[in-house]
This record gives structure tokens, C-alpha cells and sequence, in this order.
């Protein structure tokens, strides 16, 4: 098993003590057995420009369940993200879009309280929640920890859908789809990866400390537009059941 930087990164310089480890987290094979798991440049959100300070990383690992992808970040001194902001969900998505990050559904760190109801991994209630239109939605019935939904810019223009829901967040099961049995959600639903934090104190960026921030977006990278498309396979599943 190898790790191999994805075309594209920012320019970002790793934090090596972290950084090994989640090399030795994937050697091991906790990203569920994938034969390549793929990591941009680990980057931080500086506060000079309003950031938090922590470092950020997404991992392709179409194999990964949210469990385990929740123990290979936690085993590299992290977590999955958690997004308390608009400011934050536009750097995550910057994250994202700088990587040129495969089309598909990417773990976070927020999961379910009770049935329908929200927290982030540490117990705290969402006091930001950036969910696609109709979601969550406990679809099949399998439905009980989040991920973030993502489109390349060629799939986004071409499916008014995608582009809907891209950055939007959805429930799916903790297995990740496709799951034999089950209806099987368009592309940007599918097992593509996770995103990862590392807190400014333990080990992250932290400033100035290392890592290069990824300039927050412009705009919100068009998604609300063709809004009225984001919850039609979602529906349809529902009525598939």
C-alpha cells in the first residue's frame, strides 16, 4: 500500500510528525484494505484570514467506512471535520476544489443523536449545518452519520443535480454506499473519501506555524443555483423503498 500526493495540491509544506503518522495508519491498512489511498498537501486555515489555525487534509479512499475512516484520522492525531461555519464550509470546499478531489461523498465529522437529529463527534449540538435540500432524510431506513457531497466542475455542469448538492451535507450509512441491497445514489453520494482536522494545539498549523491556508473562495462555487434539482434522487428514493 502506497500514499501519493494528488496532482494539483497547493504547495502547502506537510506536518511531518502527523504526516508520518497517517502514512503508517495507511501502511497498516485501517482506510478498509484500498490498494492506494491518495492525500493532498495538508493545509492550514491561517488566522490572518480569519481561520482557526487547524490543519486540514481529504483523503481519497473510495473503501473506507465512516468508522474507519474516523480511526485513521483520529490515529493520526486528529478527527474527522467538524464545519461551525459558513467561513469554515467555504474553506473545506476550497480544500476540496484546489485538490481537484474526486467526484463523490466525502465523510465529516458529525453524526446521529437520535433519529433525525445531528451532533458533531465531540457530543456538541450543530450550531451550523450546511445539509442538500431534503437531508437528512434517513433514506432506506440504513441512514446515521454525515458526509460532505462533492462534484468535479466537469460533472457539476454537466447535472444541475450535482451542482445543487455540491458542499451540501448528507446522511448515509455508516458502511458508505453502494451497498448490495440498496439503491444505489448517484456519484456524488458514493464512498470517495474523508476530510480531516488537526487542532492548532495539537500539532496543526496553528498560524504561521507551517502549512500553506487556501484562499477561501469568491463565491460559494455556485452551488445554490438549480437548487430545485438538489433533492430529486432523494425523493425518488423514497419512493423506491
Amino acid at each position: 500500500m502506497r500514499i501519493t500526493s494528488i496532482l494539483g495540491a497547493p504547495a502547502a509544506r506537510q506536518h511531518s510528525g502527523w504526516f508520518r503518522t497517517l502514512r503508517a495508519v495507511a501502511a497498516l491498512g485501517v482506510g478498509a484494505g484500498v490498494a492506494t489511498i491518495a492525500s493532498a498537501a495538508p493545509v492550514t486555515w491561517d488566522t490572518s484570514q480569519g481561520g482557526n489555525g487547524n490543519t486540514y487534509d481529504v483523503i481519497l479512499d473510495a473503501n473506507a467506512s465512516w468508522d474507519a475512516a474516523r480511526s485513521a484520522a483520529q490515529a493520526a492525531g486528529g478527527d474527522l471535520v467538524t464545519i461551525a461555519s459558513q467561513q469554515e464550509q467555504d474553506f473545506v470546499e476550497s480544500v476540496l476544489s484546489s485538490n481537484a478531489a474526486d467526484t463523490g461523498s466525502y465523510w465529516i465529522g458529525i453524526r446521529e443523536a437520535s433519529e433525525g437529529v445531528y451532533q458533531q463527534v465531540d457530543g456538541q449540538a450543530l450550531g451550523f449545518a450546511n445539509w442538500a435540500q431534503s437531508q437528512p432524510d434517513n433514506s432506506q431506513g440504513s441512514e446515521s452519520v454525515g458526509a460532505l457531497l462533492w462534484a468535479t466542475d466537469a460533472d457539476a455542469a454537466a447535472d444541475p443535480g450535482m451542482l445543487a448538492r455540491r458542499g451540501g451535507w448528507n446522511d448515509a450509512p455508516v458502511s458508505g454506499y453502494p451497498i448490495d441491497g440498496l439503491v444505489t445514489p448517484p456519484a456524488d453520494a458514493l464512498r470517495a473519501g474523508y476530510l480531516f482536522e488537526i487542532a492548532a494545539d495539537d500539532g496543526g498549523g496553528g498560524g504561521d506555524d507551517g502549512g500553506t491556508a487556501v484562499p477561501l473562495p469568491a463565491g460559494a462555487l455556485a452551488f445554490p443555483l438549480g437548487a430545485a434539482f438538489a433533492g430529486i434522487f432523494y425523493r425518488r428514493m423514497r419512493r423506491g423503498r
